[in-house]
């Protein structure tokens, strides 16, 4: 990538709004959670903003020679994730024709995908950023506060006056548009981008939201989609990357709290109360090898599932994880129902509750839909 020191030149003359100060940068949506995505939380934070940027730094496409002038031209980011790969041809396409006709600004990418033909196709710099089932095969804390520091850091090293994050095909036209109004460039220009975005969006099988590949239904991140998972009751094909998928499906509560069903048995246990129970029901099932990366990207998928859904139905109760798995752990969520097989020959299935706090009981999986609802009573009394 090619970079060097921060240049001496003037800020950019196009800019009209003051950058955000540090201590502001978390303020608009929580990086803490996991069902917004880097994409959102880009443009919750800058939206339609043209930045004041004190400097930029001096970087050519290709490490070429540029005359002074080139180096005091504005920056333009784009943020490209795995999760909205099906965008990335039409919003590199576009943008580029118009830098390429304008030489109004330079542009820098931040993305998980840097190898990508889109990426690869124009003369960008790329900045790589840790995607986030590399992130989830490494260690258990969400991926999002990581990513925003990074994309922070890119946008003030770089001296970014713009920053692209589209999610959805109309949201690339609008971004497009924009790119067009801060380079006054001229409307055959813009009608020309308008239509390669258009085309590229229709060739790579874009839909109405960013997750789904051309395929249909397969969604490329463990976030940014559960409540549009909650509204459409579609079962969805989870591929973050490696060797790992599992297909999810949702049904929303009035707020009592999550239950991550993980596995066939755990969705047949929820089978027929609930619906009526007031909470809030994820199902996992299908999902991934026994390698040590496979295994924490499920351990994430639950935690994303229970925070994710928590946050799309503003619920107060709890986050429990049910699983006939024994070593099942209550990372992520506030506690796991262990179902287990009967002993003896009719005596029934049996739950065993643990807390993340470290209460634990066992009961007859009969009695479960009971105990959920003094728990939730419980937390609510506890936490409110």
């Amino acid at each position: 990538m090619p970079t060097s020191g921060p240049s001496n030149s003037a800020p950019s003359a196009s800019a009209e709004q003051g950058a955000p100060r540090d201590e502001e940068l978390r303020g608009v949506v929580p990086t803490e959670s996991w069902s917004a995505s880097l994409e959102s939380w880009a443009r919750a934070r800058h939206g339609e903003k043209v930045l004041t940027v004190p400097s930029t730094m001096d970087f050519a496409p290709l490490g070429t020679l540029r005359p002074q002038t080139f180096y005091e031209l504005p920056v333009v980011l784009a943020v490209m994730t795995r999760r909205t790969a099906s965008l990335h041809a039409a919003l590199t396409r576009a943008v580029e024709i118009i830098r390429e006709a304008t030489y109004a600004f330079r542009a820098v990418v931040v993305t998980d995908v840097p190898t990508a033909e889109p990426i690869r196709t124009v003369d960008w710099t790329v900045e790589h950023l840790l995607g986030e089932a590399d992130w989830a095969a490494l260690q258990e804390q969400n991926w999002l506060p990581a990513a925003v520091d990074h994309l922070e850091w890119a946008r003030r090293q770089y001296g970014a006056s713009l920053v692209l994050a589209p999610e959805t095909p109309d949201q690339v036209l609008a971004e497009v548009a924009r790119v067009g109004a801060f380079t006054r460039a001229p409307e055959k220009i813009l009608d020309t981008a308008g239509e390669l975005a258009r085309e590229s969006l229709a060739l790579h099988g874009a839909g109405e939201t960013a997750g789904e590949d051309a395929a249909g239904g397969v969604e490329q991140s463990l976030r940014g989609w559960w409540a549009d998972a909650l509204q459409d009751g579609i079962t969805r094909r989870v591929r973050p990357g490696g060797g790992f998928s599992a297909e999810v499906s949702a049904l929303a509560g009035p707020g009592a709290g999550v239950l991550v069903a993980d596995g066939e048995t755990a969705g047949q246990a929820l089978q027929g109360w609930a619906a009526e129970s007031g909470w809030t029901v994820a199902r996992l099932t299908g999902s991934g090898g026994t390698n040590p990366a496979d295994v924490r990207l499920h351990q994430a998928l639950v935690r994303a599932a229970g925070e994710g859904l928590l946050q799309a139905v503003q619920a107060a109760g709890p986050v429990l994880l049910i699983t006939d798995q024994a070593d099942a752990q209550t990372t992520g969520t506030d506690g796991v129902v262990v179902l287990q097989r009967p002993e003896a020959e009719g005596t029934g299935w049996t739950a065993r509750l643990q807390m993340s706090y470290g209460a634990s009981t066992r009961i007859r999986a009969a009695e479960l839909p009971s105990a959920l609802d003094r728990l939730r009573r419980i937390h609510l009394a506890t936490t409110l």
